[in-house]
This record gives C-alpha cells, sequence and structure tokens, in this order.
C-alpha cells in the first residue's frame, strides 16, 4: 500500500477523488499498489501522530509519499522541490541565541521509494532539505544552507517513517519566501501550486 498525505485537504484533494481506495500502477515495476490518500493535520506533533495511527490501521504501507507546501529561505527560483533529507533546526539556535540537547536529534535522511524516485524524476524536481520548526520563521534569513526549505510536518513524517522501515519523500511546491509577508505569499500560491502538482501527478499514474 502507498499512502499520499497532505498536509490540508487543498493539498491532496485532487489525488483523493481519484486514487483514494483504488490501485495505481507503478511504471517503473508495472505492479499495482492499493493506494490511500489523507490529510495528517498541521505541525510535525499532529502529523507524526496521524501517520502513525494510518501505518498501525493499514499495517501493509509499503511507502509514503508526502504533498505538503515549503517556504524558501532563500528564493532562487525553485517552484518544486523532492527532499528524503530533514533537518529541525530553529533560526535561534542559527543565530547562537538556542540549541538542542546533544541527545535530540536534528537530522534524518530517509530512504526513498520508488514511486517517490519515479515522481521527482519525471517532475525534474529540485533536490532540497526541509527543515521543520515548531512556528512559521518571520523574518527573511541566510543562515540556512542552499536549497534549504520551510515546512512545518516534514520532519515528524520523516521520523515515524524512518522508526518504522518505511520509504519516504516529499513532493512539494515552493510557495514563498520565508520572510515578513511569506503567509500572504503562500495563501496566494498553495492552492493554484497544489493543484498543479496533483494534476502532474495524475498524468503519469494509472488508476484502476
Amino acid at each position: 500500500m502507498i499512502v499520499f498525505l497532505g498536509a490540508i485537504d487543498d493539498e491532496i484533494n485532487l489525488l483523493r477523488d481519484s486514487f483514494d481506495q483504488k490501485k495505481i500502477k507503478l511504471p517503473v515495476s508495472g505492479i499495482f499498489f492499493d493506494v490511500i490518500v489523507r490529510s495528517c493535520g498541521i505541525g510535525k506533533l499532529e502529523s507524526a501522530i496521524s501517520l502513525y495511527e494510518i501505518i498501525a490501521e493499514y499495517s501493509e504501507v509499503e511507502e509514503v509519499v508526502f504533498l505538503g507546501s515549503a517556504g524558501a529561505y532563500v528564493n532562487k527560483g525553485v517552484s518544486f522541490i523532492s527532499s528524503n533529507h530533514f533537518t529541525q533546526i530553529d533560526l535561534s539556535a542559527k543565530e547562537g541565541r538556542s540549541k538542542k540537547p546533544d541527545l535530540m536529534s536534528s537530522e534524518i535522511t530517509s530512504r526513498a521509494g520508488p514511486l517517490g524516485l519515479y515522481l521527482s524524476e519525471k517532475l525534474e524536481l529540485s533536490p532540497g532539505t526541509v527543515n521543520t520548526t515548531d512556528s512559521i520563521t518571520l523574518v527573511s534569513t541566510e543562515l540556512f544552507p542552499a536549497n534549504t526549505y520551510e515546512n512545518l510536518e516534514a520532519y515528524g513524517l520523516a521520523y515515524v517513517a524512518n522508526k518504522l522501515s518505511i520509504p519516504f519523500s516529499c513532493i512539494m511546491p515552493v510557495t514563498n519566501t520565508v520572510s515578513p509577508s511569506g503567509s500572504d505569499e503562500w495563501r496566494r500560491n498553495f492552492r493554484i501550486m497544489s493543484e498543479n502538482l496533483q494534476k502532474n501527478i495524475l498524468l503519469l499514474l494509472d488508476c484502476s
């Protein structure tokens, strides 16, 4: 079984209408997989619990693909990204004003599944690191490495998937630049960019 997730319904509505509780054929293998499409909630804790509950209900989950949305710390004109590298680093830590305990993880690399790899390649997505914070960053900063993007759910989802040895990938539109006006920019862009991403995915996958 393959699980498509979005933080909110608008990020997965088209996939849900076409794929939920159906089968899709993975082009690289020709094998059909059962699919469920769910929203997981906002923030790393709520999304992590949601994914854990889905996996507990559907014990045959073989891969998870998350379609969220991301803000770019440095705007390089990238529209869509894929990621299997996740961090949870607050801006205050980058500025030297806080730190995580040494025993607390701050970085995860997930294992990409065949669907995540296929979509990343066919959609020609730019690779990036997704950083998860507890709150939306409202100031501009260049303290994060190039090609790093902010999202509130990715780290929590990757953590659960890694703990349960399930392949996990993020495929997301870059809806805004991280800045004081980032939330307004996200509101203007996220719906149409999420729809475009979903439409492109629908073109690549056969459903039965």
